[in-house]
């Protein structure tokens, strides 16, 4: 023994022989709980056997250098503690780590499983996630020209019954005067938007469901600022007007009106996709916008939400005739209600 003092040796040798014994008898006995936690004394367990390493460590230091039998159990008892809270602090870091993962794979799961469909339909799905503006407007043309049906869930006016300089200026509001995707989308929108007209004239069948709530807050707001849609009172007026038109006109064109809380605006292109899409803007640029999901199955599930909410409007809110007249007697007035105000 190289301690002079056989009295601190001693008493080392019986911290280190308890502290280890302890720390092995406890982590052999701590089972995890059944959500993956480890018991107190798992954390206890693992200090202790630190401790125990710190005292074996104490009584082989040559005598000069050996520390006071104060000095020793301080440094024990300091050593024990800080091995303590380094671990219960690695841990709470680490559990931090998997509820963020946990959390992660649970808001998929729920994506799948609650919003879209129970996981036996999704086994055919081709999901595309669009994060650019061009990546979505490129996918977007494509699924609406290949469409023989539409069943679109709309929180505003339509994009098909903008005219071209309402277009524009929801292209220069969200991304800038000259900017490149600013030009992109008004090109992508107005081909978008011949390509819907000619279908229409064409009778390939289409039914929109409109929140009143959010379109009378479109109305009213001449857009939607958030997103960088800031409309002039009498563009608001002529979509109104070109929307009439085809209600009035186009025989497999139908619109309903409900004010059923709808949580999910989607889009069914077709039978074999449906689109959940909300507009990004500039600094917005890589943020996620749109899903594409490819699957019949899926397609049909969200087919039959849109029948149950389409049977929940009354008759007169599904009539073309009926609809065109509220929106002559309460939207136009209310768009050019803003015209008044800004004339004055």
């Amino acid at each position: 023994m190289l301690w002079d003092s056989e009295l601190n040796a001693t008493i080392a040798s019986v911290i280190a022989g308890l502290a280890i014994t302890i720390a092995v008898t406890w982590l052999y006995t701590a089972d995890p709980d059944p959500g993956g936690r480890r018991p107190i004394k798992h954390h206890v367990g693992l200090s202790l056997a630190y401790l125990g390493f710190i005292a074996l460590l104490i009584q082989f230091l040559p005598a000069d250098v050996a520390p006071s039998l104060t000095s020793s159990l301080a440094l024990l008892i300091c050593s024990g503690v800080a091995a303590l809270a380094m671990h219960v602090g690695s841990y709470q870091w680490r559990q931090r780590a998997s509820l963020k993962a946990q959390l992660d794979g649970d808001i998929h799961k729920a994506l799948v499983t609650d919003v879209i469909t129970p996981p036996a339909l999704t086994l055919d799905a081709e999901i595309l996630v669009n994060a650019t503006v061009s990546d979505y407007r490129e996918h977007i043309l494509a699924a609406e020209k290949a469409a023989e049906s539409f069943a679109l869930i709309q929180y505003r006016i339509a994009p098909h019954f903008l005219g071209e300089g309402a277009i524009q200026r929801i292209a220069e509001g969200r991304y800038g005067e000259g900017h490149p995707d600013a030009i992109g989308y008004r090109t992508g929108q107005l081909e978008r938007r011949n390509n819907f007209l000619q279908k229409l004239s064409a009778g390939v069948p289409c039914r929109e469901i409109y929140s009143r709530s959010q379109l009378l807050a479109y109305v009213e707001q001449r857009g939607r600022p958030a997103s960088g849609t800031n409309l002039s009172p009498q563009e608001v007026v002529d979509s109104l007007e070109r929307w009439i038109h085809h209600l009035l006109n186009c025989p497999t064109y139908h619109a309903g009106i409900t004010d059923a809380r709808i949580p999910l605006k989607y889009h069914l292109l077709g039978g074999d996709v449906v689109v959940l899409h909300e507009p990004v803007r500039v600094d917005d640029h890589y943020r996620v916008n749109s899903l594409f999901i490819y699957s019949s199955a899926v397609v049909n599930r969200f087919a039959k939400d849109f029948e149950l909410i389409w049977a929940g409007i009354a008759p007169e809110w599904r009539s073309s005739q009926d609809l065109a007249a509220w929106i002559r007697s309460d939207l136009i007035p209310l768009a050019r209600k803003r015209v008044t105000t800004l004339g004055h």
